[in-house]
Order: C-alpha cells, then sequence, then structure tokens
C-alpha cells in the first residue's frame, strides 16, 4: 500500500502466490507478530484482492496474536466477482476491525473448564 502519510496505515496487507491458499480449509491464521512495517506494496495491474471484513475475522482460541480469516466466507463472496479464489493474489484488511477484533475477545473470554447445565 502507498501511504503518503507519515503516519501508519490503517490497512494489512497480506500476499501470496494465487493458488498458494487451500480455500477449503476453512479458516487462514496468521500471526500479528510476522507483519512488517513500512513496507511499500508495488501496485499491481494483474492483482486480484479480496477484502477481508471485520466478520470474516476469529481470534485463534490458545495462540495469542493470532487472528484466523473465514475462507468459507471470502469464497462466498467471489462468486459475485469476476475472477476466482484461485486467482487471489492479496488480501487487505483494516487494522481497526483487527483491533476491534482483540478487544471483543479481552472482554468476553471463553469460559475455561466451566460446564452447562440444564
Amino acid at each position: 500500500m502507498e501511504n503518503k502519510d507519515t503516519g501508519e496505515s490503517d490497512f494489512l496487507v497480506i500476499l501470496f502466490q494465487p493458488g498458494y491458499v487451500k480455500w477449503n480449509g476453512g479458516m487462514l491464521y496468521f500471526n500479528l507478530e510476522d507483519k512488517m512495517k513500512d513496507v511499500y506494496v508495488k501496485p499491481d495491474p494483474y492483482a486480484a484482492t479480496l477484502t477481508v471484513l471485520k466478520y470474516d475475522l476469529k481470534t485463534h482460541r490458545r495462540k495469542k496474536n493470532w487472528i484466523g480469516i473465514s475462507l468459507d466466507q471470502l469464497q462466498q463472496r467471489t462468486e459475485q466477482l469476476s475472477y476466482t479464489t484461485n486467482e487471489v493474489n492479496r488480501l487487505i484488511i483494516r487494522m481497526s476491525d483487527i483491533q476491534e477484533i482483540q478487544q471483543t475477545n479481552l472482554k468476553h473470554p471463553a469460559s475455561m473448564g466451566q460446564q452447562v447445565g440444564a
């Protein structure tokens, strides 16, 4: 992403080769610790990009700073596009969506070891 401002971009771009992602895998997880800052992503007229929405994201149950992307939901949205998931080579996510998902998870932690009775 080209950012003219000196501030940090609100977007996280995940780059990969077409065909790399196993779209029938359910979830695609990535570690926020692995992100690189101040990287220029060259515009590519042949790039097939999918936008990852807030409701496509989910934090990993056991691994801190791991975020999952619902591949099923992305695949459903590509049915209305002029390209297929096999052509996709970029995912773009708003960092504010990731931060919101993380905050929601901190406010509502999973009940470990508790049973629900009826």
